[in-house]
């Protein structure tokens, strides 16, 4: 558990990074001049998924609330990231996503062999947990305009509109 709260002071979703991240630090860990790199990523994985699977999940310690609206446009890693560390700071947020799903590139963009999507929606689940709002098929700025979210009270916004582009590869 320790391990876990650990972890997640800077990285808020451990079973997701564990499976999607290429880990370049281990090549440069310092653990290398004495016997092996750290296993980060095997590391987060297996504490990420050991809270996915506890009967009750590991919730950051909340700070009491406050009155400020922040939105955030976009539900990709950035956007959910942003919201789980300012919930954690007693905001109340609101995650607007154009898309019918949540994840952005989490879910539109990986594989799920590679990330399942339970794992996403389990993940989403617990920043909702956390008092965040999240609503879905809302682009900003064609049916809801930044001027009318500030009328709505939201006083700061974070703008997490993803790389959903393609792009060619040159192979």
């Amino acid at each position: 558990k320790e391990a876990l709260q650990l972890i997640r002071l800077a990285s808020p979703f451990p079973s997701i990074c564990g499976r999607v991240c290429p880990h370049p630090c281990e090549s440069e860990c310092y653990r290398d001049q004495i016997d092996k790199p750290v296993a980060i990523h095997a590391i987060e994985r297996f504490l990420g998924d050991m809270d996915l699977k506890a009967k009750k999940r590991y919730v950051p310690e909340m700070k009491p609330k406050r009155r400020e609206k922040v939105a955030i446009i976009g539900s990709g890693p950035a956007g959910l990231t942003c919201a789980y560390f300012l919930a954690q700071d007693g905001y109340k947020v609101t995650i607007f996503e154009k898309a019918k799903v949540l994840g952005g590139m989490l879910t539109g963009g990986i594989p799920t062999y590679r990330l399942p999507r339970n794992i996403v929606d389990a993940e989403i689940k617990m920043i909702r947990n956390m008092g965040v709002t999240m609503k879905t098929g809302v682009e900003v700025g064609k049916d809801k305009t930044i001027a009318q979210l500030r009328k709505d009270g939201f006083k700061a916004f974070f703008l997490a509109i993803g790389a959903q582009e393609s792009l060619r590869l040159g192979v």
